[in-house]
């Protein structure tokens, strides 16, 4: 690396982003309302959801804990428990 490219590197701090941090942060809050809105249209059928957005099931739940996506009722169920 040049000395130029070197000071550029140094300028992007803690503080700023890489734009490979900004697309990976958009991609995950577009795909968490994607999932939102489809679990909200089945009324939180996982299957009917996964089969919805052409995807396995498997893959639904890992997206769904990736995005920290929970079923509100089995959420409710388990503080009422």
């Amino acid at each position: 690396m040049d000395t130029a490219t070197n000071q550029n590197a140094s300028r992007v701090g803690s503080t700023e982003r890489t734009l490979r941090e900004r697309v990976r942060q958009a991609v995950i809050k577009t795909e968490s309302e994607i999932i939102r809105e489809t679990l909200e249209r089945h009324r939180w059928n996982r299957r009917k959801t996964a089969e919805a957005l052409h995807i396995s099931y498997r893959s639904l739940m890992y997206k769904m804990k990736h995005c920290n996506l929970r079923d509100d009722a089995q959420v409710a169920g388990a503080e009422e428990s």
